[in-house]
C-alpha cells in the first residue's frame, strides 16, 4: 500500500480510443438515464453493450490502481453518473453536500471524468485541505453543510480534461461541486 493511505492516492488518462467509445455509446443512449437525485443528477443503467466497453476501461485504469497499491485490484461497483448543469450552485444534497463515505481503508474511489472538468463551474470533485492535507474528521455527521466545511480548512478542486482519472480514499471530508456551466459526466 502507499507510504500515505489519505487523500488523493494516484492520476492517470483513459485513451482517447476507449475515451470516444465511451462517450459515443452513452450519447446514443442518452434516453436511458434515470433520475439519482431527482433534476439534479442521473444514473445509466449498465446493460451488456456498456459491461463490454466498462472491461475496456477497467483494463486501462485498474494497471495503475494495481501497481499503486502493489497488488491486483478489484472493482466492486461502478456507476456512470451525470450531474446536471444547475442554475445555482446552492445545492446541498446527495453528492453535492460536503461528507465522508465512512468505508473500510482497502476501499477507495476512482473518479473517471466523461468530459472536461477544468472549471469548478463545469462540478469538479473537491475537498477540503487542512495544513496541506486532506481534512478528515470521522466524528463529523455523515454530511455538512458548505459553511461548516469550509470552516475546516481550504477547499481543493479536481480538475482535468476528459478522460482524466482520480484515485482517491473517500474518507476524507469531500463532495461534487454543482456544475453551473454544462452537464458533469463521469464513471465512479
Amino acid at each position: 500500500e502507499p507510504k500515505n493511505l489519505k487523500g488523493l492516492l494516484g492520476k492517470g488518462k483513459l485513451s482517447n480510443e476507449t475515451l470516444k467509445l465511451i462517450n459515443t455509446s452513452l450519447e446514443i443512449k442518452h434516453n436511458s438515464y434515470k433520475p439519482f437525485i431527482n433534476e439534479i443528477s442521473e444514473i445509466i443503467e449498465i446493460d451488456e453493450e456498456l459491461k463490454g466497453l466498462l472491461e475496456s476501461v477497467c483494463s486501462e485504469i485498474m494497471p495503475v490502481s494495481d501497481k499503486l497499491f502493489n497488488c491486483n485490484s478489484k472493482v466492486q461497483e461502478i456507476k456512470i453518473l451525470k450531474h446536471l448543469k444547475q442554475d445555482t450552485n446552492n445545492i446541498e444534497t446527495g453528492a453535492f453536500m460536503w461528507h465522508s463515505d465512512r468505508h473500510v481503508n482497502e476501499l477507495v474511489n476512482i473518479m473517471l471524468y466523461l468530459n472536461d472538468v477544468t472549471e469548478v463551474k463545469h462540478g469538479p470533485f473537491q475537498y477540503i485541505e487542512k495544513n496541506g492535507e486532506p481534512y478528515y474528521n470521522l466524528s463529523i455527521a455523515k454530511s455538512i453543510n458548505n459553511e461548516q466545511a469550509i470552516s475546516y480548512g481550504e477547499v481543493k478542486s479536481l480538475l482535468g480534461k476528459a478522460g482524466s482519472f482520480y484515485i482517491f480514499d473517500n474518507n476524507f471530508l469531500h463532495r461534487a461541486a454543482v456544475p453551473t456551466e454544462k452537464n458533469r459526466d463521469a464513471i465512479i
